[in-house]
C-alpha cells in the first residue's frame, strides 16, 4: 500500500526469496521495492517507531500516522525475523522483512523443469525495462540457457550482428512489444530482412499490452511465438520446447490435446474466468483450459464473477447461466455497465439447448454460446475466434485427436464393471481419452446426485416445478460426462415440459426421469468404494508386453522417488515412457507423466503401483 502510495511513476516490484533451510523450517526474504519519492537516512531512523511518520509533510501530502510500519516490525520479529529498508532519495524504497517459518509436514518439493533439452542454447532478451530483463534472464539461465540482454531494439540489432561475427548466433530472441526508438515488431522485421545471418533465431514477443494487436502485427511479421507478461517459467518452457522443435524425453502424447505452435500462441498463458457452480463442469472445463496451456479461476455465481473482475485481468469469461446467488445473464448485463468490460470476451456455457436461449444470452451482451457437455474442438474454436480476435480458420490447424478420428482405443478404457446406462467409450471421446478424468466423474456424479431421486418426489409432491426444471437442466448438462445418453435425454425431455408449461406431460416426465436417474445410480453402486481403489485400465492393456519386462525395475525405482516426493521422479519416468513406448502400457504410463507434471505424486504413485503390480501378474502367467 505505501509502495503504491508513494510512487507516482515507475514500477513496484515484489518478490520473495529462500535464503535458508533448515530441519524442517526455511526462512524466506519477501521485497516490496519501488520507484518512488525515496527516503533520506535521518527519515529512516523514525520510519519504525509508532505514530510517527517520517516527514510531517508526507504525512499532510499522502496521510497516515506511520503506526503500520511499527506494527510490521513487531510481528516480523515476532516471527524469528527481522525488517529493514533500503532507500536512495528521489529514486525509491526497498522495504525488506525476513520471516522463519515451518514447513509441512507432508511437503511436496517444487516440480523442476528438465534444463537438459534447452542447455547451451543461446537467448538475447531484449526489453527496455530493466526488472523485465532481469526476470526473463533468471528464468532462462535456470533452464541452462546462456542469455544477454539489451535495452532497446538497435541495441538488440547490434548484438545479433556481433554474435553473428563471432560464430555464434543466438537461437532465440525474446522481444518485449512497446520500446523507446524502434519496438519489438520492427525489430523482428529488421531482424528477418539481414540477409548476412547464416540462420534466423527463433523470436518471441512479450508483453504485457494490447494482446489483440500485438498478436496481429506478429503474425504479420511470422514471428514464431508469444508470451504474455506475467510470464510463466512452466509456460515459457514448454513454448520455447515447442518453437525449437524439441521433444522431450516423455515423447509426444498419446491420449492428449496436441495444441500446435500457433495455438499456444493464441491461448498459452490467456488467464480465463470460469464461472459455473457446478463442480463436474468446474473440473472438466479446467482439464480443458489448462491442457492448452491456459490460467483458471473459478467463481461460482455472477456476484462471485462481478468480484473477481474487479480484483483482477482476465482475457475472457466463460459463464455459466444457471446459477445461485446471481445468474449469468444478470452478471453478463452488469459487466456491459462498465466502459472498463466493454470489450471482454464473455461466453455462455451451459446446457441451455432450447429454442432461444442463444439469443437470450447475446442480448445480455454475450459474444457467443457453447452447450454442454462440452466439446473441446468447439471450446478451442470459440476461445482462439475471441480471445485472438480473428476467425479459428485463420490461426491453425485445429487441435488433434489420436489417429482414427476421435476413435477411444478400448486399451485406453478403465477397467469397471459393467455399467447399464453408461456408455464409457462415449464418455471418453468427449472427455479427450482421459480415462483418470472419467472415473473421477463417475465418483462425483454417484457422490452428488445420490439423493437427487428423494429430492424430486419432495419438489414434486410440494408443487415446486421450477425448482424440479432446474435440477433436470443440471443434470442434462453433466450427463454427458458420464456417458449416459438416457439420462441425458429423460432429463432434457423434463425440462423441456416444465419450461412450456405442459404440467400432466411433466408429472409422467418426472416420473421416467426419476426411474433412467435410480438406474444410473443403481448401475453406479457397483463401482468400488472409494475412487483409489478403481482400477483404471483394462485387464489385458498389458497384452503385448514384448520388451516390457525392463521397465519393471525402473517402474519400482520411480514408485519410491513418488512416494519420496523427489523431484528426480520426472526424468525417472521418461526412462520408463521410453521403455514401455510401442507397447500397450503407453498410455497408462503417459498418464503418470502428466500427473507428474502436475506435481500430482501420490496420484502418479497410485497409477505406477497399479502399473507395477500389473507387470509382475503378467510375469508370472
Amino acid at each position: 500500500g505505501n509502495a503504491v502510495k508513494f510512487t507516482e511513476r515507475g514500477e513496484i516490484v515484489i518478490s520473495v526469496s529462500l535464503t535458508e533451510r533448515g530441519e524442517g523450517e526455511v526462512i524466506l526474504r519477501f521485497s516490496v521495492r519501488d520507484s518512488g519519492i525515496g527516503l533520506r537516512p535521518e527519515q529512516i531512523k523514525l520510519l519504525f517507531s509508532a505514530f510517527n511518520q517520517a516527514d510531517d509533510s508526507i504525512t499532510r501530502k499522502y496521510g497516515g500516522t506511520g503506526l503500520g510500519l511499527a506494527i510490521c516490525k513487531q510481528l516480523t520479529e515476532l516471527m524469528g525475523g527481522r525488517i529493514w529498508i533500503e532507500s536512495v532519495p528521489g529514486r525509491g524504497s526497498e522495504f525488506i522483512f525476513t520471516t522463519k517459518m515451518r514447513l509441512s509436514a507432508g511437503v511436496r518439493q517444487r516440480r523442476e523443469l528438465s534444463p537438459e533439452y534447452l542447455q547451451g542454447l543461446r537467448a538475447l532478451v531484449v526489453d527496455d525495462n530493466e526488472t523485465a530483463r532481469e526476470v526473463l534472464s533468471s528464468m532462462l539461465s535456470s533452464l541452462k540457457i546462456k542469455v544477454d540482454t539489451a535495452n532497446d531494439g538497435l541495441s538488440a540489432l547490434d548484438s545479433l550482428e556481433a554474435a553473428t561475427q563471432q560464430g555464434d548466433p543466438y537461437d532465440v530472441v525474446l522481444l518485449d512489444w512497446i520500446m523507446p526508438g524502434i519496438d519489438g515488431i520492427e525489430t523482428a522485421r529488421r531482424i528477418k530482412a539481414n540477409e548476412s545471418y547464416a540462420k534466423l533465431p527463433a523470436m518471441l514477443m512479450v508483453t504485457a499490452n494490447g494482446r489483440e494487436e500485438a498478436i496481429v502485427e506478429a503474425g504479420r511479421v511470422g514471428l514464431d511465438g508469444f508470451l504474455l507478461k506475467p510470464v510463466y517459467a512452466s509456460v515459457m518452457y514448454n513454448t520455447l520446447l515447442d518453437i525449437l522443435g524439441i521433444e522431450s524425453v516423455a515423447g509426444p502424447a498419446t491420449t492428449k490435446e496436441h495444441i500446435t505452435t500457433v495455438d499456444l500462441t493464441a491461448l498459452a498463458g490467456a488467464r480465463i474466468l470460469l464461472v459455473d457452480d457446478n463442480t463436474i463442469n468446474q473440473e472438466v472445463a479446467m482439464e480443458f483450459l489448462r491442457d492448452a496451456g491456459m490460467v483458471v479461476d473459478i467463481a461460482t455465481n455472477g456476484r462471485e464473477c462481478l468480484n473477481a473482475l474487479h480484483c483482477s485481468q482476465f482475457d475472457l469469461v466463460l459463464m455459466d447461466i444457471q446459477m445461485p446467488v446471481m445468474d449469468g445473464l444478470e452478471a453478463t448485463r452488469r459487466i456491459r455497465q462498465s466502459d472498463r468490460f466493454k470489450d471482454l470476451p464473455v461466453i455462455a456455457m451451459t446446457a441451455h439447448a432450447m429454442t432461444g436461449d442463444r439469443e437470450k444470452s447475446l442480448a445480455a451482451g454475450m459474444n457467443d454460446h457453447i452447450t454442454k457437455p462440452i466439446d473441446p474442438d468447439v471450446l478451442y474454436r470459440a476461445l482462439k475466434q475471441w480471445i485472438v480476435g480473428q476467425p479459428s480458420a485463420g490461426i491453425g490447424r485445429e487441435p488433434s485427436r489420436e489417429p482414427g478420428g476421435g476413435r477411444t482405443d478400448e486399451m485406453l478404457l478403465p477397467h469397471l464393471p459393467p455399467l447399464p446406462g453408461i456408455d464409457q467409450a462415449e464418455a471418453m471421446k468427449i472427455l479427450n481419452n482421459k480415462a483418470g478424468l472419467f472415473v473421477k466423474m463417475l465418483y462425483d456424479f454417484r457422490k452428488n446426485y445420490s439423493m437427487m431421486p428423494t429430492v424430486l418426489r419432495e419438489l414434486s409432491a410440494a408443487g415446486d416445478w421450477d425448482e424440479i426444471r432446474k435440477k433436470a437442466h443440471t443434470v442434462k448438462g453433466v450427463a454427458g460426462y458420464i456417458g449416459s445418453v438416457p439420462l441425458q435425454q429423460a432429463a432434457a425431455i423434463l425440462e423441456e415440459a416444465v419450461h412450456s408449461d405442459l404440467r400432466e406431460e411433466a408429472v409422467n416426465h418426472l416420473a421416467a426421469f426419476i426411474d433412467t436417474l435410480d438406474e444410473i445410480l443403481s448401475s453406479l453402486a457397483a463401482l468400488p468404494e472409494t475412487e483409489a481403489d478403481a482400477p483404471r485400465q483394462t485387464p489385458d492393456a498389458a497384452g503385448d508386453l514384448v520388451g516390457v519386462p525392463e521397465a519393471e525395475e525402473p517402474l519400482q525405482l520411480l514408485l519410491g522417488q513418488l512416494s519420496r516426493g523427489e523431484v528426480a521422479a520426472e526424468e525417472q519416468a521418461g526412462i520408463v515412457g521410453k521403455i514401455l513406448a510401442g507397447s500397450k502400457l503407453a498410455g497408462p504410463m503417459h498418464e503418470i507423466v502428466s500427473l507428474i507434471e502436475d506435481i500430482e505424486y501420490d496420484s502418479a504413485a497410485e497409477k505406477a503401483q497399479g502399473l507395477l503390480t500389473l507387470l509382475r501378474e503378467r510375469r508370472g502367467n
